[in-house]
């Protein structure tokens, strides 16, 4: 049975997912958070990240527009040729055992853990398509993910009309991902 305190530990996360009023948003430096008064800003993702999304789409360079497009979930062929990445967002996870013994009392920032995974939304002529998601695995980046566009669109809608309003950085902003409830947002 998962602890008492989920309800209001998902309503946190997912608040301060898609508020960041405070400007403290979560590190990404592999370590979890332990108190919201010891956030700070999330980091640009390594170069080294980057580097491994660009690869990805670069290898597929080879292949038919097709092929190409089924991959990575397009309706069309052509729309590959202008596959571009967007603003990444770090991935945190709420692992189950965290789940379980959270108490409503406790601080749910410390459900959080991550800074190994980030998600690249990719954009057609400025609309999300599809995404891919890269992993830190032993001090190497390597594609874990490629796909999952409805996700990747909704949360860069989410990310793009909050940004707008409370002003923001895009680069602020993050996914939490609920694997035992498959829930992200």
């Amino acid at each position: 049975m998962v602890g008492a305190g989920l309800l209001p530990a998902c309503v946190w996360l997912w608040a301060f997912g898609n508020s960041l009023a405070s400007g403290q948003p979560l590190p990404a430096t592999g370590t979890r958070a332990t108190s919201t008064l010891a956030m700070s800003k999330v980091a640009t993702p390594p170069p080294e990240a980057t580097g491994a999304a660009r690869r990805v789409l670069q290898s597929l360079s080879s292949t038919t527009p097709a092929d190409k497009a089924r991959r990575f979930g397009l309706r069309q062929g052509a729309e590959t040729a202008t596959l571009s990445l967007e603003a990444p967002l770090h991935v945190y996870r709420v692992p189950r055992d965290r789940l379980r013994s959270f108490r409503a009392q406790d601080d749910p920032s410390a459900l959080l853990i991550g800074g190994g995974e980030v998600l690249y939304p990719l954009s057609v002529g400025g609309t999300v398509h599809s995404s891919i998601t890269v992993t830190n695995v032993k001090g190497q980046w390597r594609e874990s993910a490629v796909g999952m566009g409805t996700l990747a669109a909704k949360l860069v809608d989410s990310r793009t009309r909050d940004a707008q309003q409370s002003k923001v950085a895009a680069d602020a902003y993050f996914e939490v991902w609920i694997p035992a409830l498959n829930v992200r947002f």
